[in-house]
């Protein structure tokens, strides 16, 4: 484990050991690539920090936000960046003709934000809980 600045009071927690790794190592597709170290990012700050550590271990950057990739997008063999936990803020614009939202939104939330607008977001998977 290794702990990088975030440009705030506290540290980027950075995981390397196996069993995160293996635990990050796939989506809903049927890939399966474990990421080299994992870091969960809690705000912009952690953000930066994690680009920043993955260029100087010379790691590409990979995000996760839902984890319901059916092509292997929220996979990947170097940082893995999960913005599940603390990124999930929904903003209804224009009386809910638009939305502004956080890569950790689930589409039933963003659909429970833009019921009282009568809009929703589609299409309508099985996996809008996740």
């Amino acid at each position: 484990m290794t702990t990088v600045s975030a440009a705030t009071t506290r540290a980027l927690e950075i995981r390397t050991d196996l069993l995160t790794r293996v635990a990050q190592a796939h989506d809903a597709s049927h890939y399966l690539l474990r990421p080299e170290a994992v870091a969960r990012a809690q705000d912009v700050p952690d953000v930066v920090a994690a680009f920043a550590e993955a260029r100087r271990r010379g790691l590409p950057v990979t995000f996760r936000s839902g984890g319901t990739s059916l092509s292997g997008q929220a996979s990947g063999a170097g940082l893995l960046v999960d913005t599940r936990t603390r990124f999930t803020r929904v903003e209804v614009l224009d009386d809910g003709a638009r939305v502004r939202c956080q890569p950790g939104v689930t589409l039933r939330s963003v659909n429970g934000r833009l019921l009282r607008h009568g809009r929703r977001l589609g299409p309508d998977p099985a996996s809008e809980i996740a």
